[in-house]
């Protein structure tokens, strides 16, 4: 039969995939932000309200190994009380010699173990979607790193239809192991697919036959997955750090976080960078804060005093503070060219009056004007007083006025002349009691 294709010919090389090793702070926060979806910030305000509650251990740790005195078998009999797949793997770990001692890892703080579940529970019963989730993870996590390496084999496999030959490149899962608890999080893939396990003279039947077009694409954004590990890499903050810095740089709205997980810059965040590049100090590279955090490591070791670390470390700091001041128009000339000036595109703004005051950069005149709101939200009493600001048609300069209402004022001596601030040679505007 055409339609039929036969084995011929199966070659390959036995490949392993490791099972994971202890579960360590940033390994659970890269871990959930990619399986769960949830934020470092999120995943570690979980982590701490399991560890309150008794159902896990210390959430703060760099530790990745565990003491030879951890009684595992204790810990994985409780789990095969849990109803479900947690209870049914922890039941077969513990027949036919499938239990492994964990691997280690690199990292030991010396201070706290791996992150381990305190008690056995059923999932379900916790009523926190978010908690679930990191209990879940933590159990799988931790039975996983007790079993087998899953076994494969990298194959190259030739099937003969009619009189031609096809080749596949792939892998031929033998024995899951630790998948099998993973899973759905977890898979295995090597970039050419999974194969079936087939021997030669094996008989399968296509469901199709086709040709693909691609073409290269660019980069995707980057995830908090591999926020997180560059982070680390780049020894930018600790383990019970990274959540809050990651945090911080989205409070100051230098890059948002889209639904899946991955970060875009701001305008305001590539101005920044932007300008501080051009001064010469790029204070977007880890290297200033990765310096600093070493030097303080070195301190908390105790291989160095404070004294010793803080005089060159203030010194750098001191300045990159003075280059940075010194050439501030840098910077203010990124921010220009990300954003445009004030009530330059604002088509919401209502001018409530021309030629209201002068401008102190051109002499020109500047206009009044209104962002947003309007007659309906003045009509509300508890809605807050849409913003003014005073823009110029000439150069373009945009000043946001404070709360108030604003009055030009003219100089005492000659009521025919405009008063000036003697720094800036704007028209003074006073700000009285009123609407805004």
């Amino acid at each position: 039969d055409a339609g039929e294709a036969v084995v011929t010919s199966l070659t390959g090389r036995p490949k392993n995939k490791w099972r994971p090793v202890p579960l360590a702070t940033v390994e659970l926060q890269k871990r959930a932000s990619r399986y769960l979806r949830i934020g470092s910030e999120s995943v570690m305000a979980a982590a701490e309200a399991l560890y309150n509650d008794g159902f896990i251990s210390y959430p703060r740790t760099e530790t990745e190994r565990f003491r030879p005195e951890f009684e595992h078998m204790t810990l994985i009999q409780s789990l095969q009380g849990v109803e479900g797949d947690i209870g049914d793997y922890a039941s077969r770990l513990l027949t036919n010699n499938n239990f492994q001692n964990p691997r280690a890892g690199q990292n030991d703080d010396n201070a706290h173990p791996p992150i381990t579940p305190a008690r056995a529970v059923d999932p379900g019963t916790i009523p926190d979607p978010q908690q679930r989730g990191i209990y879940t993870l933590v159990v799988k996590h931790y039975l996983a790193c007790c079993s087998r390496d899953a076994m494969g084999k990298e194959t190259v496999l030739t099937v003969k239809m009619s009189s031609e030959e096809f080749t596949a490149k792939g892998l031929m899962i033998l024995e899951r192991n630790w998948l099998e608890i993973y899973a759905p999080w977890e898979r295995w893939s090597t970039g050419q697919g999974e194969l079936p396990r087939l021997q030669i003279g094996s008989r399968v039947m296509p469901s199709s036959l086709s040709m693909k077009e691609g073409r290269t694409q660019a980069p995707p954004p980057i995830s908090e997955v591999e926020l997180i590990s560059l982070m680390d890499r780049s020894g930018i903050g600790t383990d019970a750090t990274i959540a809050q810095h990651i945090a911080t740089i989205q409070e100051r709205e230098y890059a948002e976080k889209d639904n899946g997980q991955k970060f875009l810059p701001t305008k305001l965040g590539i101005a920044l960078v932007e300008g501080y590049n051009s001064m010469g100090y790029q204070l977007n590279k880890p290297d200033l804060r990765r310096e600093m955090e070493a030097e303080c490591n070195q301190v908390a070791a105790g291989r160095k005093s404070k004294d010793e670390i803080m005089g060159p470390i203030l010194a750098k700091m001191r300045e990159c503070f003075q280059r940075a001041s010194a050439e501030a128009h840098k910077l203010d000339a990124a921010v220009a060219r990300n954003f445009s000036r004030l009530g330059a595109t604002d088509n919401a703004a209502v001018t409530l009056q021309q030629n209201f005051s002068i401008c102190g950069d051109c002499n020109g005149l500047l206009d009044l004007k209104q962002r947003g709101g309007g007659q309906q939200q003045q009509r509300n009493q508890n809605a807050r007083a849409p913003t003014k600001i005073l823009y110029c048609t000439t150069c373009a300069a945009g000043l946001e006025l404070p709360r108030g209402a604003p009055s030009p004022m003219v100089d005492p001596q000659n009521r025919d002349h405009p008063f000036r601030c003697p720094i800036c040679q704007f028209q003074v505007v006073r700000i009285g009691p009123g609407d805004g």
